[in-house]
């Protein structure tokens, strides 16, 4: 497969070529012997015959056919390749150029934040800040509304990508009305839960419960 996308690339196929070569080997890792940029990061990886030689001995003469086999039998097979196994030289070159522990990281995160970015996390859980797909309920200023305020309680998508769901969303957002939110998969992420389906018979979102009052679609 090396070989092959070696060839693509000197019949002036530069572009796709050379990405594919770069990927091959995370791709294709029992493909070929490859060794990475850097003289502390190689890695070889052993040659098991899927090669082109193997289709045409099958009679099949098509490049991007054994192309799409490769990918697919790398992605998909269950045997552990040489890339997932622990290399304890590359790990110790590793750790001897890396002089920064994860306190350090997280000191530097922390300098370059700003004062919001730093309050993110404790502000989703009050519901404060900036809106947010994560909030799960939202009273915007600590002066303005408590959780005694809710009246509203919104069933989205999980994902928080329904554009149906995004419209109820930034209408909230627009007027400042405190919700709850309730969070529930869209049919292509699987089954909805039966308390949602019982109150919601289509399964259809967005609903919403406005003073114990659904109002479904």
């Amino acid at each position: 497969m090396y070989n092959l996308l070696k060839h693509l690339l000197n019949k002036r196929m530069t572009k796709p070529a050379l990405a594919l070569i770069s990927l091959s080997p995370i791709l294709f890792p029992s493909s070929a012997s490859f060794q990475l940029p850097s003289p502390l990061l190689t890695s070889r990886v052993t040659d098991t015959s899927l090669s082109l030689s193997n289709n045409q001995r099958n009679g099949n003469n098509n490049p991007f056919s054994s192309l799409m086999t490769g990918l697919t039998s790398s992605l998909f097979s269950s045997t552990p390749t040489s890339l997932s196994t622990r290399n304890p030289s590359l790990d110790k070159d590793l750790t001897s150029q890396i002089s920064y522990s994860w306190d350090d990281i997280r000191q530097t995160l922390h300098s370059q934040q700003t004062p919001t970015e730093r309050r993110f996390r404790s502000d989703l859980s009050l519901g404060h800040g900036p809106p947010s797909p994560l909030h799960k309920i939202r009273l915007y200023d600590s002066s303005l509304n408590s959780p005694s305020d809710v009246r509203v309680t919104l069933y989205r998508d999980a994902a928080s990508w329904c554009p149906y769901c995004q419209k109820v969303w930034m209408t909230l957002e627009e007027k400042r009305i405190p919700y709850r939110v309730e969070k529930i998969n869209m049919r292509c992420y699987g089954e909805k839960p039966a308390s949602f389906t019982r109150m919601q018979p289509s399964g259809n979102i967005p609903v919403a419960v406005i003073d114990g009052v659904t109002y479904n679609q």
